[in-house]
């Protein structure tokens, strides 16, 4: 039997993460692919150690090569979670150079794109939310 859990919001969408990956994650990308308006699973990767960015472009491409490869998979969100503090001294919030790179490589592929949340030390908000405050 298929049980159906439906999000209304990315704050319960959050909320379910955990559940699908089996654990609440720590210093991962957790990447959920979709088939159409359901998830297809969870995958859960160390955030990378790196800020070179060529590097960063190969992890998200094979992140986002793997979640291509499920069958019927047509969409993706991600989610970083990080110890770090929401924005990074520089403004910028933590890990959006690997967010920015992972929806380049699902464009590229043709994967749409739920969601890309951030859940930070003492914040959380979406890369996509052009309204998030500064401070998640």
């Amino acid at each position: 039997m298929t049980t159906i859990i439906k999000a209304a919001n990315a704050a319960q969408f959050l909320a379910l993460v955990p559940h699908l990956v089996g654990f609440t994650p720590t210093r991962s990308l957790a990447l959920i692919p979709f088939a159409g308006s359901r998830t297809l699973g969870a995958m859960r990767f160390d955030l990378p150690e790196t800020s070179d960015s060529d590097e960063i472009a190969r992890i998200a491409s094979t992140c986002i090569g793997m979640v291509c490869r499920i069958p019927g998979a047509d969409g993706v969100a991600a989610v970083i979670y990080t110890d770090a503090a929401y924005l990074t001294p520089g403004e910028s919030t933590t890990g959006d150079g690997l967010a920015r790179a992972l929806l380049q490589r699902a464009d590229s592929c043709g994967l749409r794109v739920t969601d890309a949340l951030c859940v930070a030390a003492d914040a959380w908000g979406s890369y996509l939310d052009s309204e998030c405050p500064t401070g998640g």
